[in-house]
């Protein structure tokens, strides 16, 4: 059993070795490659793969499909020009907030159509609160998310 978590630990010992600059670097590519391949699903030009995941999230979030290459873009850049080493929390929980609150505000304005995800979102700010201040609160978060 030892051998086995020792294996395991080892696969991942390189990331550890890698200079931080090149691990950002890495990292920017492939939110750049995840930006590319969302645009080329979305005009089927990604092959079956690219199919089936433009159609398992324009099941899941509608419209908002179209934020998943905004916020592949974003990141991407956002990780290559940042020089502090504690970038990746940060930055991981602002892109989530970032998301999630921008479905909901889609699903608000654009009547239901940001797909499940957006109504779950969108569904406790509007139950709770009226119509402005969802979209207010919403938009506060985004705000929040991108400090």
């Amino acid at each position: 059993m030892a051998k086995k978590n020792e294996k395991k630990s080892s696969r991942f010992l390189f990331w550890r070795e890698l200079k931080e600059e090149t691990v950002r670097t890495v990292s920017s590519i492939i939110f750049f490659a995840l930006f590319i391949f969302f645009i080329l699903a979305s005009i089927d030009k990604a092959g079956i793969i690219g199919e089936v995941i433009y159609r398992l999230f324009s099941f899941l979030l509608g419209i908002g499909y179209f934020l998943l290459p905004v916020l592949s873009i974003l990141l991407a850049l956002s990780i290559i020009r940042k020089t502090a080493s504690h970038f990746v929390l940060s930055r991981i929980l602002g892109s989530i907030f970032f998301f999630f609150s921008s479905l909901g505000i889609l699903d608000i304005l654009a009547k239901d159509n940001a797909g499940i995800i957006g109504k779950m979102v969108s569904a406790p700010f509007l139950r709770f609160f009226d119509y402005s201040a969802s979209l207010f609160l919403l938009s506060m978060i985004i705000l929040i998310s991108i400090l």
